[in-house]
């Protein structure tokens, strides 16, 4: 299977993927009730073809970008905390529509049609 590297960024950040004619390999399958030979197949192809589909910023296939989340220390202390048994509940804490208290009903009953 072809790694990433097959992926193409053209200068405008465009992702594209060459032809996979080159990366087909024989099938070594028999089809036992025709005894004709199956396709060859492009292992990895279509995986890295919809890759350059999907990928929403192709220059991310060329560098990666930082990380802007809580460094190593933070994170560990959060895990050797739950491994001791050690985590801060969660507040209990509710929210309101702003009418607490009021509790009137709907509209009134219909009254019937005059007749």
């Amino acid at each position: 299977m072809p790694d990433a590297s097959i992926i193409h960024v053209d200068a405008s950040g465009h992702a594209s993927v060459p032809d996979c004619t080159p990366l087909t390999q024989r099938s070594y399958m028999w089809d036992t009730l025709k005894f004709r030979k199956r396709p060859a197949v492009a292992f990895g192809c279509a995986t890295q073809r919809n890759l350059a589909t999907m990928i929403a910023d192709p220059n991310d296939l060329l560098r990666g970008r930082g990380y802007a989340g809580q460094d190593a220390t933070t994170a560990s202390s959060a895990v050797q905390r739950y491994k001791d048994g050690k985590v801060t509940p969660l507040r209990d804490t509710s929210s309101t529509d702003g009418q607490q208290g009021s509790n009137s009903g709907g509209g009134s009953g219909g009254g019937g049609g005059s007749q």
